[in-house]
């Protein structure tokens, strides 16, 4: 049994399910604030709305400097109504590039966000259901749905964003990614890491092998996290630090 753990423990646990949704949930759900705020008086220039029905944010602007990475430019463009207190949106990230990386997610449809004005934050849920390869043959059906909250009252710069839900990823080779996250902050103080939450994830394979999952998110800025408890694949990572992109850094020097 202890052979079984030490030889568990030289494997890091693939936490890239973790990394993903969370990082698409902070873009999303600042996007769609930031976006929705767009009529407000207090909304920056570098949040625009030119043609009616579409917003587009300037990342390449300090005022809409983007909630991840030390340095991130193009645009967001979100197309909608924006009039009223209530908005429902899709969502195009046009260029992006975070630190030499990008994000997982270019496009989002569907996203409903409810602005409080007299708070200056904004309620944003958002469900994805995606199915790919149905003609080849190499299904992947994901589903997903996230309650963002996020506090807009220092301004696109220094959001405050809170995420809660999760999702489930099936392919037609048998392998199952299931996750859920619970009170996960990213906040304008850190770029590398949300710096509170949980999340929770379990991965089974075709094999049968099985991975139950979960990290927690600390105010150390280092784009890590601490592997709480693990069972079956990742047995033995428990109570160390691990890193967790929450973007693409494949073209970064990260890798």
């Amino acid at each position: 049994m202890w052979f079984l753990i030490s030889l568990f423990a030289c494997f890091p646990p693939q936490l890239e399910p973790i990394g993903e949704s969370i990082g698409t949930g902070v873009a999303v759900g600042w996007a769609s604030a930031v976006a929705a705020r767009v009529e407000q008086p207090d909304s920056p220039a570098c949040v625009s709305s030119q043609i009616p029905g579409t917003v587009l944010i300037d990342l390449d602007d300090p005022e809409c400097a983007f909630p991840m990475g030390e340095l991130t430019t193009g645009q967001v463009e979100a197309v909608g109504s924006f009039e009223g207190e209530a908005v429902l949106m899709a969502l195009r990230f046009v260029d992006v590039d975070i630190d030499g990386g990008s994000l997982f997610s270019p496009g989002i449809s569907a996203v409903t966000a409810t602005r409080d004005d007299e708070e200056g934050s904004v309620g944003v849920v958002f469900t994805d259901q995606d199915v790919e390869g149905i003609q080849t043959g190499d299904i992947e059906v994901a589903q997903a749905v996230w309650v963002i909250s996020v506090d807009l009252s220092s301004g696109p710069s220094g959001a405050v964003i809170q995420l809660d839900g999760g999702g489930q990823r099936a392919t037609g080779a048998g392998d199952v990614v299931q996750l859920a996250s619970v009170g996960t902050v990213m906040d304008a103080s850190c770029r590398q890491n949300p710096i509170d939450g949980i999340v929770t994830m379990e991965r089974a394979d075709s094999k049968a092998d099985v991975a139950i999952t979960g990290v927690s998110f600390r105010e150390t800025c280092d784009g890590q996290a601490k592997l709480e408890a693990s069972l079956g694949l990742d047995a033995g990572n428990s109570q160390k630090d691990f890193p967790v992109d929450l973007w693409d850094r494949s073209g970064s020097s990260r890798r």
